[in-house]
């Protein structure tokens, strides 16, 4: 069944429009216009430059348009549109009150209504608006979002989230039937605008680790070089970024550190960008000389109080340092965890990929470097279609005693029946024995033993 009304206004319109009153200026977006209330709201304001309102409901449009060319509004254009499909530039302000009803039915059939249902759950139209939201709206500009308690609250702020926006309740207001409409003043947040910067486009959530969040998007390597003439070449690319709630002090500069080196070695995912801390800078401060004997005590004063300001100055700094986010932008990797991979393969390819691994564990064992998960690694060691990589770098550091080829001999040894379903016979006991004598002298001579064992 198909619906073609206009969304008439209703209390959630009119809650908006109060706000709308309040943060209207410069360019804006209407997303979802319907009967046009708030883009019509919107350019009564001397702040607003042009006002751009959108709706997929073409009889919306229609009626909407009348109403322009009426009241000629020369600052307002009246555009059909699925979201953003027909937008373009950015804005100081996009305004979207979305269809935010769980999809319902009638006889067994669904109620198509655009301006009503927001999808299966209720929330789905929301979540293809945030995909796209950054980049239309301005770096210091702002979204007025409104969304029903009906809706899935903890949802959508997690969707929010997930894009990497900031927002806040700015107004509230219960209706009949148990329902809470809320407003949310939405905005980037400052490593969203950094990653921008950078040209960093598309982000996405993907996953959640330990200490850090990680989010893929696409960005043109062909900027890195720095002439005119060369063909876009877009890649995918991972961006870790520390979680707020982590407690672990410069992991992801730690790592950023670490890769910059060992991608000389061809190990871990190529490294792009990576935030940088503000490093303490010590001040130094002068006390006066006052050679007055009667000025002795405001001297002391003077320095207790410099001094105090210094200890100050220095502890802000040290804030400002634990304060920003942390981040980095490597090569995404396209690939398997090692034993979802090893499922799949054969015989051969796993020893090939086996001797390899081995090999880039030495190279870090002869640089006096300590992965520090090898012997679990089964998220840090991802097969791709040309070969492996190392990934998570974030507690890796410079030792006396490596152990990255040891590690990873007493992973193997614990799987050796997987291995051993494969066709790769493991003798665990010899090889623990030649990984210790490989343990006391590292060495190439030491390490041929244990490959040979594996072949």
């Amino acid at each position: 069944m198909m619906n073609n009304d206009i969304y008439e206004p209703a209390e959630d319109s009119y809650l908006l429009q109060k706000e709308i009153r309040k943060y209207a200026e410069g360019r804006i977006l209407d997303l979802g216009t319907g009967s046009g209330i708030q883009a019509l709201t919107s350019i009564q304001s001397p702040n607003v430059r042009e006002v751009v309102a959108v709706d997929i409901n073409p009889r919306a449009i229609e009626e909407l348009q009348k109403k322009v060319k009426e009241q000629k509004l020369r600052k307002m254009t009246v555009l059909q549109s699925d979201l953003f499909q027909n937008v373009d530039g950015q804005f100081n302000l996009i305004i979207f009150n979305p269809p935010y009803l769980p999809q319902d039915k009638v006889g067994g059939k669904e109620i198509i209504d655009p301006a009503l249902y927001g999808g299966k759950k209720g929330w789905e139209i929301s979540l293809r608006f945030f995909k796209q939201a950054s980049q239309y709206l301005l770096s210091d500009g702002h979204i007025l979002f409104l969304f029903s308690s009906l809706t899935n609250k903890q949802k959508l702020e997690n969707i929010m989230k997930s894009y990497l926006f900031e927002f806040q309740v700015i107004a509230e207001e219960k209706i009949p039937f148990f329902e809470t409409l809320y407003i949310y003043l939405i905005k980037k947040s400052d490593v969203l605008i950094e990653l921008e910067k950078k040209n960093i486009e598309n982000i996405s959530y993907l996953s959640q680790g330990k200490r850090g969040n990680v989010y893929c998007g696409v960005f043109d390597r062909s900027r890195l070089i720095k002439t005119h003439f060369l063909k876009k070449d877009i890649i995918k690319v991972g961006i870790k970024i520390k979680r707020e709630d982590s407690k672990a002090v410069d992991r992801m500069q730690n790592e950023a550190f670490w890769l910059k080196k060992l991608n000389r070695y061809n190990i871990g995912p190529r490294l792009l960008f990576s935030s940088e801390s503000k490093e303490s800078q010590s001040i130094d401060i002068k006390p006066k000389t006052i050679p007055s004997k009667e000025n002795e005590l405001k001297e002391k004063e003077s320095k207790e109080k410099e001094l105090k300001e210094k200890v100050l100055t220095e502890k802000e700094l040290q804030g400002q340092k634990r304060s920003q986010t942390e981040y980095l932008i490597y090569e995404f990797v396209e690939g398997e965890p090692i034993l979802d991979w090893l499922k799949k393969a054969h015989k051969s390819q796993i020893s090939r990929a086996l001797h390899e691994i081995i090999h880039q564990c030495f190279i870090l064992d002869t640089l006096k470097v300590n992965k520090d998960e090898m012997h679990h690694p089964l998220k840090h060691i991802i097969i791709t279609p040309s070969g492996h990589v190392l990934i998570d770098f974030e507690r890796c550091k410079e030792t006396k005693k490596p152990k990255n080829v040891t590690q990873f001999v007493e992973f193997l040894c614990r799987i050796k029946e997987e291995l051993g379903q494969k066709g790769i016979l493991i003798n665990a006991e010899n090889l623990r024995k030649l990984s210790k004598e490989y343990k006391e002298s590292i060495s190439e001579r030491n390490l041929k033993p244990i490959l040979d064992l594996l072949n």
